[in-house]
């Protein structure tokens, strides 16, 4: 291998057959490799696979009375034995089955729900309004310079990255797309319980209002962030036991700052580790449809025949003398 001029003087350039489309390609690689070097050939149809997120289905398993006692049990070791029935009750309440996308607000919820459980219902309460504030504030900051040609920007641009304003904020965001005139709803009814927990009314029931607070702002994030409800962004379960996200949901703002950061791009063969695919096969090359490339795997997860590689997956190349490397085709 020679030094191509104008390269960097830690990398080196490499040409190598592909085993996926037959022809050679070409990288940049460390001109010192450490370990393997994976390679990935640019014409295999790839689709990005959810692998970062939050999970929760306790509330599915209580089907029994084994199984309550179990999670009773497990209420008592986090919370304590004093109050254990309404405590258990109150777990149920502040819980849901989801899976999140990971973002700053996932230890927040956690905090409200032990809070809950406990029967703090003013920290509840707040809490769960300022917590709203805080996600409505970073979905419209976060998304901001997605948005320069919005009459929003040049308001937002330059100014503190937060606003006060829930009618803005829900303005801002419903003109994006971000959220539907629905969850605006859910925000303008929790903005309410907002101003009814900051500001005094005389004898307020906290109590009502941390079950209410708490269980509107559950439902509004799990509206925009619970995969289960975003068929919109994701293709769930079209492959048993997996979640593609949508090429076209990574087309827009939301989908390429929350969505594509919690995926890996998988081939039609790629197996649960991000390298893992068969030594002595071709990947299917693109472009492909999802719907297509969603069968594929189906298929090939079924077992059906899939054509052979053009050459070795895994290859030893000489660099220099006395120094060679081994490339890896994933």
């Amino acid at each position: 291998m020679q030094q191509v001029p104008g390269q960097p003087p830690d990398k080196t350039a490499i040409h190598v057959p592909c085993p996926d489309c037959g022809v050679a390609h070409g990288y940049t690689i460390p001109r010192s490799p450490v370990g393997p070097v994976m390679l990935r050939c640019p014409r295999v149809a790839r689709l990005p696979r959810l692998r970062r997120f939050y999970f929760d289905a306790s509330l599915n398993h209580l089907n029994d009375e084994r199984a309550i006692a179990q999670a009773k049990d497990r209420v008592r070791q986090e919370h304590g034995d004093e109050r254990l029935e309404e405590k258990f009750e109150r777990w149920k309440e502040a819980t849901r089955v989801h899976i999140r996308l990971v973002d700053e607000y996932t230890d927040q919820i956690g905090e409200l729900q032990k809070g809950y459980i406990q029967g703090l219902d003013f920290i509840t309460m707040t809490g769960a309004v300022v917590l709203v504030e805080r996600v409505l504030n970073r979905l419209v900051f976060a998304m901001l310079e997605h948005h320069k040609a919005s009459p929003h920007y040049k308001k937002l641009y330059g100014r503190d990255r937060k606003l006060q304003n829930w009618d803005k904020l829900s303005e801002i965001l419903v003109d994006w797309r971000v959220i539907t005139l629905d969850q605006a709803k859910r925000v303008e009814s929790l903005h309410r319980l907002r101003n009814d927990s900051v500001h005094y009314v005389p004898d307020y029931d906290f109590k009502a209002g941390a079950a209410q607070a708490l269980a509107q702002t559950l439902d509004l994030i799990d509206s925009i962030y619970n995969v289960v409800h975003r068929p919109d962004l994701f293709w769930l379960f079209t492959v048993p036991g997996e979640i593609f996200a949508r090429s076209a949901a990574l087309q827009q703002p939301f989908g390429r700052l929350f969505v594509a950061p919690a995926c890996f791009p998988f081939s039609v063969l790629t197996s649960f580790g991000d390298t893992e695919v068969p030594p002595d096969l071709a990947l299917p090359l693109g472009p492909l449809s999802d719907e297509e490339f969603l069968r594929l795997r189906r298929e090939a997860r079924s077992g059906a025949p899939q054509e052979r590689a053009k050459s070795p997956r895994t290859q030893t190349l000489e660099l220099r003398e006395g120094l060679t490397a081994e490339v890896r085709f994933v």
